[in-house]
Formats: structure tokens, sequence, C-alpha cells
């Protein structure tokens, strides 16, 4: 089955190319954000305060100090600068705050998953919506190490990611799908934050088509796209550390 699957995908993805597309620039609007599937984690906390749909913010563990701070994610959307994306941009879908604090042992996660509800118009034609998503894996590190400060850095990583449904609009299908942390000259899947402070990463998406084709493929362009659209992406966990994309 898996066999076939792949077989499938290779056509799909050589008959995009058969034919030419005239390819407009959509327009995206980002109106949730919402943290879920926590694995492990003690004293977890959800916070909704940015007026939007979902909890955009997450906390976790037990300070060490009296009335210090517990550790977290707070992902803030942007909401500028999406209208008109041409194909192939990279653009920001926000910005992650890791709020590294110092917390009593035992007391991190080890995953959660961002999902991030968006609208998507060509032309002013509204084309849906839909949700994207992206796990990661946070590694809390011991601030008892050398050398020091560095090696105290927790480690947040990209491990898997949902890339949005096709947006099906004149010839052809358009999809959302997230690349990695902007580190400013390169992308990646790792980002290493600093004990003892709020540190924060852009996240970034590009748009994509598939060319939907002649009637005559219609049914094997959409089957082909459906079932690689639906496979969830998950990430070569050797890449998280060595492996980082340049910004074109």
């Amino acid at each position: 089955m898996i066999f076939a699957i792949k077989i499938l995908i290779k056509i799909a993805v050589a008959l995009m190319g058969l034919v030419a597309v005239h390819v407009s620039a959509i327009s995206v609007q980002i109106n949730s954000a919402d943290w879920d599937d926590v694995v492990r984690g003690t004293n977890l906390s959800f916070v909704d305060s940015d007026g939007l749909t979902g909890n955009e913010e997450l906390r976790w563990g037990v300070p060490v100090r009296s009335g210090g701070e517990s550790s977290g994610y707070r992902f803030d959307v942007n909401d500028v600068g999406l209208d008109d994306l041409s194909l192939g941009s990279i653009f920001t879908l926000g910005t992650l705050t890791h709020f590294n604090e110092t917390i009593k042992r035992g007391g991190g996660i080890k995953f959660a998953s961002l999902y991030l509800g968006l609208d998507v118009s060509l032309l002013g034609q509204d084309l849906g919506r839909d949700e994207l998503g992206v796990t990661l894996r946070h590694r809390e590190t011991t601030n008892n190490c050398t050398p020091a400060p560095r090696c105290a850095d927790d480690l947040v990583s990209i491990t898997e990611i949902d890339a949005s449904r096709l947006f099906i609009g004149e010839s052809a299908g358009y999809f959302i799908d997230i690349l990695g942390f902007d580190l400013g000259n390169s992308l990646s899947h790792l980002f290493a934050s600093p004990e003892g402070g709020a540190n924060s990463v852009d996240l970034v998406a590009r748009y994509g088509v598939v060319q939907i084709g002649e009637p005559k493929s219609l049914g094997l362009m959409v089957f082909g796209a459906i079932i690689f659209f639906s496979l969830r992406r998950k990430i070569d966990r050797q890449a998280l550390v060595y492996k980082a994309e340049p910004l074109s």
C-alpha cells in the first residue's frame, strides 16, 4: 500500500509540470492559534488573551524560586503583509516566543502541537478555511553543565508538519506549507533558546500550486494531490541539528 501511494505521488508530481498555469497572488488571513496535544509537563495552563480563537499561550512547570515564572510558549500571529502573496514567496505566519524560566526538575514538556486557522482568498474570491499544524519537540536542559551558559539552552525542534488542504481556484489548487524557523539568514527546524528569558523566532511558510490539468487528468491529479497533502510530513531528526536552508 505504501509503495502504491509513493507511485501515485510521483505520477501526480510529474503531471504538475505538463501544463502551464497562470498563477495569481493569494491573500491569507490567520484567524486562530491554539496549542494542543501536549505530552508530559506539570502544572499545565493555557492562556487566550489575543482576541482570536484558541489558546495562543501554553505554560508548564513549577518555578524553582518563590514568585518565579513558569516556562512556556506563546505564538503571536502575523496580521500584516499577507495580501497579494506571490508564488514561492516566503512569509511570516507569526512569532514563537519561548519563556525559558528555571523550573523544577521533571516539569518540562516533551511535545506540543500548534494549530493555525487560516482563510485564503484569490482575486477577492474566498477559497475557504483550513488549518495548519506543526508539532514541536522540546528538550529541557540542565542548568548545571559546561561550557556555560549556552550548554543550558533549551532546544525547540519541528518534528512534524501538516500542510493545508488544497484551496481550489481558477485551474489550480493552492496550498500553504510551513518551512521552519527564520534564523535571520537561513531557515532551520531547530531553535536554541537561552536560559532565563523570553526568546523569540519567526515561523515562516510558503504557498505553492498544484496544476489541475486537462479534464481527462482531473481525477488522477486530484486523487494524487489528496494523497500527497494528507500525509503528515515527518522531519529528519538528523536535519534538526545539522541542516539549515539558505533564505532565497
